[in-house]
């Protein structure tokens, strides 16, 4: 199941778009135990885990939620996510979330090398130094 839409009559005349969600991010380590995903799915906008970078390893706010409605607060200041009759909606775009990422390859964050700094390349990225992945 993959995001294949046609977007073209879209983007060439301004019609409504077929799309009715988009994914922003899924993002995993689990080296260092961080998690970030979004979703605009509606009117609705779920921010689950961390809200910035994943480098910046900020473990406590894996299981941080935010809900915003997006028509009501296009600039994403009033947090619904505690809402009691939201928690359907909540439930529903963190089940849309982990299906997804069922079927993503889990992504790699290789540790610092010093082998591959240009500087030991005379300036230049250079290729070959790595151990190749299988």
């Amino acid at each position: 199941d993959t995001d294949s839409l046609n977007m073209w009559r879209t983007l060439s005349t301004s019609s409504p778009s077929p799309r009715k969600q988009i994914i922003l991010n899924i993002d995993q380590d689990s080296v260092e135990d961080t998690w970030s995903a979004g979703i605009i799915r509606g009117k609705w906008k779920l921010i689950w885990g961390q809200d910035y970078l994943l480098k910046q390893e900020i473990p406590e706010m894996k299981n941080e939620v935010q809900l915003y409605n997006l028509d009501e607060d296009p600039y994403e200041e009033y947090d619904l996510s505690r809402e009691r009759r939201l928690r359907k909606k909540l439930r529903k775009l963190k089940t849309i979330i982990k299906t997804a990422q069922r079927q993503m390859v889990t992504a790699d964050y290789p540790k610092k090398d010093e082998r591959g700094y240009p500087a030991n390349f005379g300036g230049f990225l250079s290729t070959g130094w790595c151990d190749a992945k299988v």
